[in-house]
């Protein structure tokens, strides 16, 4: 069971969740993206995008705040700024898109060139133009409320030969 303690209130910097970061991918219309943070109990918090307002919040009793932003078509990069009080941050690079959340056991360090058919795999691929990769592993990080802790989200850029380096 979780206790909250009210005397750390005060200590809460305003901020996103730990795995909000730039050059991140946010899912496509028709879906809206969801976003998270933690700031003063009882504080207004405004988001905008390129400029232009699109969502505000309160924070609630528990530190935790909340937005839902507008269904947005695939594209960017766009900039999110996030402002409570005297206190901004910005998410820059942001791309609306598919996301894709993979999950496994070791075989998801499996590469692609130990496939017997690899190169004839890798001659069919469709070139994407941009690919955006953040890769967690469940081992180095701990629970934040739902979320995770302990580290910044990373999102690499990855172009198709790059991944042929890096991951295959």
């Amino acid at each position: 069971m979780r206790v909250f303690d009210s005397s750390l209130v005060d200590c809460v910097p305003f901020r996103a969740a730990s795995y909000y970061g730039k050059h991140m991918v946010l899912q496509m219309a028709p879906a809206r993206a969801q976003i998270w943070g933690y700031g003063t109990p009882g504080s207004h918090v405004t988001v905008s995008s390129d400029g232009s307002h699109v969502a505000d919040t309160m924070v609630g009793g528990d530190t935790k705040w909340r937005v839902l932003l507008p269904a947005s078509p695939a594209g960017g990069p766009h900039n999110l700024r996030f402002h409570s009080g005297n206190e901004n941050f910005y998410l820059s690079d942001v791309m609306f898109g598919d996301v894709w959340v993979c999950s496994g056991q070791s075989n998801m360090n499996f590469q692609v060139k130990q496939v017997n058919t690899s190169d004839r795999w890798l001659g069919s691929v469709v070139v994407i133009q941009e690919t955006r990769i953040s890769v967690e592993c469940i081992s180095s990080v701990s629970c934040e409320m739902g979320g995770i802790s302990n580290h910044e989200a990373c999102f690499q850029i990855i172009g198709l030969s790059r991944i042929n380096l890096s991951y295959i």
